[in-house]
């Protein structure tokens, strides 16, 4: 996507940073219908201002992989361990609330790129790896934000729940360092994962509707298509 088209959500990114840093809040979860534009703005909204928020971002998508989110996951971490800057290399300089492509395809295309190659190298699937993995990020960063999308997925297969039920407490262990944002499309999903009283986040995070778009988002596209039509 060009930067040009993407409608940043300011208010709303301004308002989960300030939740992290002013009430002390530390996961919550973002639901909304499909096609509402939750992954763009993961992406083009929250993790492009991380950094400079106080934040290492490691975005994962359980949806890269449908049969292994557990490797989904360590892929995302080591490859933001490995390399500090993997995020911000698909952020140019300068550029305010968007991001672009490191590799053809887009930045769903790079960080997919990299899972894939992550996820093949033996550790994927063992929880302790995993764990470690997301310690020694903790023990290096100050603090990390997860931004967990499609995390309804998790709930959709009985061989998932050893990892569910893993990555709880990976986020209890580590407390204070650790930030989540859970987004979701699938209500019933949700209800599995947070909602009901045996789920294994219960009660773990607030809960947010993903906001409509407006006029706002009609003006912007409007201005925008006439800018680059003529």
């Amino acid at each position: 996507m060009e930067s040009g088209w993407h409608y940043p959500r300011t208010g709303l990114r301004e308002r989960i940073y300030r939740y992290f840093l002013k009430a002390d809040g530390h996961r919550f979860t973002l639901f909304a219908e499909r096609r509402k534009g939750k992954m763009h703005f993961l992406q083009y909204d929250l993790l492009p201002t991380a950094e400079h928020k106080g934040f290492t971002p490691v975005y994962v998508n359980f949806w890269l992989n449908k049969s292994d989110p557990a490797g989904v996951f360590y892929a995302a971490l080591a490859a933001t361990r490995e390399d500090r800057k993997f995020w911000s290399k698909l952020i140019p300089a300068g550029l305010k609330g968007g991001i672009k492509a490191a590799a053809p395809g887009g930045v769903e295309a790079t960080i997919e790129a990299e899972c894939q190659r992550k996820s093949t190298q033996g550790a994927s699937q063992d929880l302790a790896a995993i764990a470690a993995e997301l310690g020694a990020l903790v023990k290096s960063e100050k603090r990390v934000l997860l931004m967990l999308d499609e995390v309804q997925h998790l709930a959709t297969r009985e061989e998932f729940e050893d990892f569910t039920a893993s990555l709880r407490t990976m986020l209890d262990t580590h407390g204070k360092s650790v930030y989540a944002v859970f987004t979701g499309s699938s209500c019933d999903g949700l209800n599995k994962m947070i909602r009901r009283h045996k789920a294994p986040f219960y009660a773990s995070s607030e809960e947010w509707h993903f906001p409509e778009l407006d006029d706002e988002f009609v003006d912007h596209i409007l201005s925008t298509f006439a800018d680059r039509s003529g």
